[in-house]
């Protein structure tokens, strides 16, 4: 019985870009756990009336560039109720 041998560097190569790939992931989640725990507070007081709207938005906007989310679906959600 032999074993199969492989491209070991290859394999490496592979295994070293898929963990780079989950890294990404995994920042890519903390970011946007981060950004909608901003967004939940902001919203907070803005139903408060402490921030206005416009403020609201602003502050989106600021940490959606912070933490690069692409689509901010709360702030959208958020915006077409009425406070």
């Amino acid at each position: 019985m032999g074993t199969k041998k492989g491209n070991i560097v290859r394999t490496i190569a592979i295994f070293a870009k898929d963990s780079e790939v989950i890294k990404m992931k995994n920042k890519s989640c903390e970011n946007e756990k981060k950004y909608y725990g901003t967004m939940i507070v902001a919203y907070q007081l803005l139903k408060q009336k402490i921030i206005t709207t416009e403020e609201f938005k602003q502050i989106g906007e600021l940490f959606q560039n912070k933490y690069k989310i692409s689509s901010p679906l709360l702030i959208n959600i958020s915006l077409r109720q009425k406070i």
